[in-house]
């Protein structure tokens, strides 16, 4: 039964990041998300990482995607335009880049369970799960990305509203 339901919502998280990805309204992609949140929240849950699946619902399901949809609904997307022009060159270096990443991905496929046998982080699977433990190696050893990308965030949401002010004559 648990490997049942991991497989359910593996399929669910790949096809709401598929849907996120090639859907072209922005607020469809945003809820897309939403439900690639909760479907790896549940993976979280399922893998003994409680705390990791509630920060996952509450910070990224609830107040990120909240924020996000603020954005979208304030910039205010109404049609899309597009180019007349076609971008061959553009279109070239993508299949190019995806035909590359397909094969690391099978590469990696083909060499993943050589690596996969032995302990990542040398931590019992009682501690991965513990908040304590998430808290001393995110302050610790990742506190330049985890900051990094708060302001990441803080920029995007600044353009955001930069760019949906409306400017009057």
């Amino acid at each position: 039964m648990t490997a049942f339901l991991f497989y359910v919502f593996s399929i669910l998280a790949v096809a709401g990041a598929v849907v996120l990805v090639l859907h072209r309204n922005p607020v469809y992609s945003a809820l897309s998300l939403i439900v690639t949140m909760f479907s790896l929240a549940a993976l979280f849950a399922m893998q003994n990482a409680q705390f990791l699946a509630v920060l996952q619902v509450l910070l990224y399901a609830g107040a990120i995607m909240v924020l996000f949809l603020f954005v979208v609904m304030l910039i205010n997307i109404r049609t899309e335009t597009r180019s007349l022009r076609r971008f061959t060159g553009q279109t070239g270096v993508a299949l190019a880049l995806a035909s590359l990443f397909l094969v690391e991905v099978i590469q990696l496929g083909l060499t993943a369970p050589r690596f996969l046998a032995g302990p990542v982080t040398g931590l019992g699977p009682a501690e991965l799960g513990r908040a304590q433990t998430l808290a001393s190696a995110l302050f610790t050893k990742y506190l330049l990305p985890f900051e990094l990308a708060s302001i990441l965030l803080f920029v995007a949401i600044i353009g955001g509203v930069y760019f949906a002010k409306r400017r009057l004559p």
